[in-house]
C-alpha cells in the first residue's frame, strides 16, 4: 500500500480540532466564538424586523389557528410548527 502524502498526514493531525475544552474549532486560525446565551423569542423577532427585507417571510405570527396557543418564551411560531 502507498504511504500517505505529507499533505494528507498534516491534514490528519487536525482531526482533533483546535482550542480548549470550552470551544473546539476545525482550524487553528478560526475566529469563531460563542457569546451570550439563548435569545428570547421577542428579541429574535425584533432582530428579524431590523435585518430582513420587508418582503421576507418572518417567523412571527401563527396565522389562523383552530386552537389558540400561548406564545413560547424562546421558540417562534414557525419553530413550534416545524417541530410538530
Amino acid at each position: 500500500m502507498n504511504e500517505p502524502l505529507p499533505r494528507a498526514k498534516l491534514w490528519a493531525t487536525t482531526m482533533h480540532g483546535h482550542g480548549d475544552d470550552e470551544v473546539v474549532t476545525a482550524h487553528a486560525t478560526s475566529h469563531a466564538r460563542v457569546v451570550g446565551g439563548p435569545r428570547r423569542r421577542e428579541q429574535r423577532e425584533e432582530f428579524e424586523r431590523l435585518t430582513l427585507d420587508p418582503g421576507a417571510s418572518f417567523a412571527v405570527g401563527a396565522g389562523n389557528r383552530a386552537r389558540a396557543e400561548e406564545p413560547d418564551e424562546y421558540r417562534t411560531c414557525f419553530e413550534r410548527d416545524r417541530d410538530r
